[in-house]
């Protein structure tokens, strides 16, 4: 039997604009599907919140609200889970700093002192990048093999 294929470990830095112009955060690509999937799911229960918000429901009418507030709970519980999961298996390095200038740990516990608003432009913009066709690795010598690098493409959003 050959030698088998070693998968490649691809990374982005995500530049951001606009509110977060400044900010930079390098991330692993090469993420499980079942991981990423995950991630597709929490977005779509954040875009479900936002439309009750926007609308101004809290709930199904029959719905009881205590009941609609254990569920918002659950997914609140659940979306911390995956911020937390995010950071362990996809979040690489940042640039971001407290309001006292020192830097907030690119990690667990730094996602947590983030602005909600922030992660979720994050993770989006991660999910975005990681499912969009690879990008031609730069640097490639004549005869096909790269420098042993891992790739780092950049992302302005």
């Amino acid at each position: 039997m050959g030698k088998g294929f070693k998968l490649p470990r691809r990374m982005v830095r995500l530049v951001f604009d606009g509110d977060y112009a400044g900010a930079e955060v390098v991330v692993h690509l090469d993420v499980s599907l079942g991981l990423l999937m995950r991630f597709v799911e929490m977005q779509e229960v954040i875009e479900r919140q936002e439309e009750r918000l926007a609308e101004g429901k809290t709930g199904d009418a029959a719905e009881a609200p205590q009941a609609q507030r254990g569920r918002d709970l659950g997914d609140a519980q659940e979306i911390l889970g995956l911020l937390q999961l995010f950071a362990s298996a996809a979040l690489v390095s940042w640039n971001l700093e407290a309001d006292d200038c020192k830097p907030i740990p690119a990690s667990a516990i730094g996602i947590m002192q983030i602005p909600p608003a922030f992660a979720q432009m994050l993770v989006e913009e991660w999910v975005e990048a990681a499912m969009a066709p690879p990008i031609p690795l730069v640097g490639r010598s004549s005869d096909g093999s790269t420098s042993g690098m891992p790739s780092l493409a950049t992302v302005v959003v």
